[in-house]
Order: structure tokens, then C-alpha cells, then sequence
């Protein structure tokens, strides 16, 4: 079934999903970065619809993002994505959490070297490349006064 919207809702719609594609992007830079603008968006607008938000605050919206990857069709081939998917949303949510040791701790395991992927794309060294064969990462992430320490264990 198909919805027709006036110019108004027309209006909101857009709006809407224009929101929640920039408040995707934030949260996940190396995803985009790894899927390319286009693609980023093309996916974004295939999730968005298929999980509204279910909080008033924005920066708590795609935290099943990750899972949505894992299971998205047309990025299968992209083995490694949805780890690098929940590695972001650790670190944004480590961000805004309280301030206290229990709260400012993440810890990340995967069969890929997601922590190097990440760095690798946060290299402003465009030239660099990585081997995936290098093998599985588990990473502590610890926030100290705003700043992400990364812990290789």
C-alpha cells in the first residue's frame, strides 16, 4: 500500500527523514565513510522506516543500526560492517554517558580488526591500506573527560 502526502506531509517527510539520515551519518562516520555518501543514504532511507525512533531525544536513535547492516542483503558482502556499526555507537554512546567508572567502559569484541579498520578511515593518510587477514580485535574503549581510549586486549 502506497501513502500520498500533500505538500505539508510532504514537507515533514522529508524533513523527517532528512533528520534522521544526518543523525545517522553523526553517529556513524565510518560506516558512511566505508559505504560512500550515497549508498550511506540510500541505506539510511531503506532503515529509517522500518525503525522509528522510539525515544523524544535524537541521539539515542540507531542503536539497532548495527543489526540492521548485518542483515541487509545488498551489503553482505561487506563482512566486517556492522562490527565497525557497533564499535560507533559505543563510542557515541560512551559519549553521552553519566559520569561515572561504570558508565564510561565499553567493550568490543569481533572476528575482524574493526578498531584498525576505524583508525585506518579516521587516517587523514589516504595512501594506507589494511589487511583484514590480520585477525579478530577486542577493543576497551574508556572515556576520560570527553576523550575515547582505546585499549587493544
Amino acid at each position: 500500500m502506497r501513502v500520498i502526502l500533500d505538500g505539508a506531509h510532504q514537507i515533514y517527510h522529508n524533513n523527517f527523514i532528512s533528520t534522521h539520515i544526518k543523525a545517522l551519518r553523526e553517529i556513524y562516520p565510518v560506516v558512511c565513510k566505508l559505504l560512500g555518501e550515497e549508498c550511506f543514504e540510500n541505506t539510511a532511507r531503506v532503515f529509517i522506516p522500518q525503525h522509528l525512533s522510539v525515544s523524544y531525544k535524537l541521539q539515542d536513535y540507531g542503536k539497532i543500526f548495527p543489526g540492521f547492516l548485518e542483515l541487509f542483503e545488498s551489503l553482505k558482502n561487506i563482512i566486517y560492517l556492522a562490527d565497525v556499526a557497533r564499535l560507533e555507537w559505543a563510542i557515541h554512546e560512551l559519549f553521552y554517558a553519566k559520569e561515572d567508572a561504570l558508565s564510561t567502559v565499553r567493550m568490543i569484541s569481533s572476528r575482524y580488526p574493526i578498531l584498525s579498520i576505524w583508525e585506518l578511515c579516521n587516517d587523514k593518510d589516504a595512501d594506507k591500506t589494511l589487511d583484514l587477514s590480520i585477525g579478530p580485535e577486542t577493543i576497551l574503549i574508556q572515556r576520560k573527560n570527553r576523550e575515547m581510549i582505546f585499549i587493544r586486549a
